[in-house]
């Protein structure tokens, strides 16, 4: 009885899921979505780099005002 309730919790039902829809799935659809993917993750990094190029434009500026606050109490 508690192998039934077992088969049916999400983490098993997910596997069965994606198992069997996987495999009517065609060969076109599945790369249709693996390109999306990348697209995605290709995006996605790009905004990453202009991110971190503008966080250490910041910090750059930030540690200039700081040496010069610096030098301005002396």
């Amino acid at each position: 009885m508690l192998n039934v309730g077992h088969q049916w919790a999400a983490g098993p039902r997910r596997f069965l899921f994606r198992h069997t829809f996987g495999r009517l799935r065609s060969e076109e659809a599945m790369f249709v979505r693996a390109e999306k993917n990348v697209n995605e993750l290709n995006h996605s990094g790009e905004l990453m780099k202009k991110e971190s190029k503008k966080l250490l434009e910041r910090a750059s500026l930030a540690e200039k005002d700081m040496i010069r606050g610096e030098t301005e109490l002396k």
